[in-house]
């Protein structure tokens, strides 16, 4: 699988209130993630539905091995009882895509933001889940942070992904879905 990563800033799915998710299941969503919607990507998810949500990945280790990794990527139900996607049909979208999510978070965490041509020290991840209105909930940390970064910098991460206006909300077979993402957010 292909990975495509914004400089400083990417989109995983992840759920609150659900089983533990791994970083595995972030990454082979995202392939899904950034398709564009269409036919195509119905046809993906379809397929990816028949072979019961099961995602191969292949990882290349430091020492050039090759390992395959099979990864579930079901829907998963909440604490509410409803159904939260991994992959959706129609993937959630903050107004303005990837750019306007870009400049949201550059707004409020531009002095911590690694810019396109800086490098990414250290990376924060958030979680939460796009609603059926498209409501932000369930925001908090998919990873721990690392022990040297401030503990005021993932708090304004978290603040920043908590106070986002809402999504265009995802969905699958054209009914509106709760959907689970992750924003990594890379730091100078």
């Amino acid at each position: 699988m292909y990975f495509k990563f914004l400089s400083s800033l990417g989109m995983l799915l992840f759920a609150t209130a659900l089983p533990a998710q791994t970083v595995w299941q972030f990454f082979s969503a995202r392939y899904y993630l950034d398709m564009p919607n269409g036919s195509e990507k119905s046809d993906r998810i379809r397929d990816l539905e028949y072979d019961g949500w099961k995602n191969s990945d292949t990882l290349i280790d430091l020492d050039q091995k090759q390992h395959i990794r099979t990864v579930d990527l079901s829907p998963l139900v909440d604490d509410m009882g409803d159904a939260v996607f991994l992959v959706p049909e129609v993937s959630p979208e903050f107004s303005g895509g990837k750019a306007g999510l870009q400049e949201y978070l550059q707004k409020y965490l531009g002095d911590l933001m690694a810019g396109p041509n800086e490098g990414v020290e250290n990376t924060i991840y958030v979680k939460f889940v796009v609603q059926k209105d498209g409501s932000i909930q369930g925001v908090s940390f998919a990873n721990p942070a690392p022990d040297w970064i401030s503990p005021d910098i993932p708090q304004r991460c978290l603040s920043a992904i908590e106070q986002m206006p809402p999504w265009t909300p995802g969905s699958y077979r054209g009914r509106p879905v709760k959907v689970a993402l992750m924003i990594d957010i890379g730091l100078k």
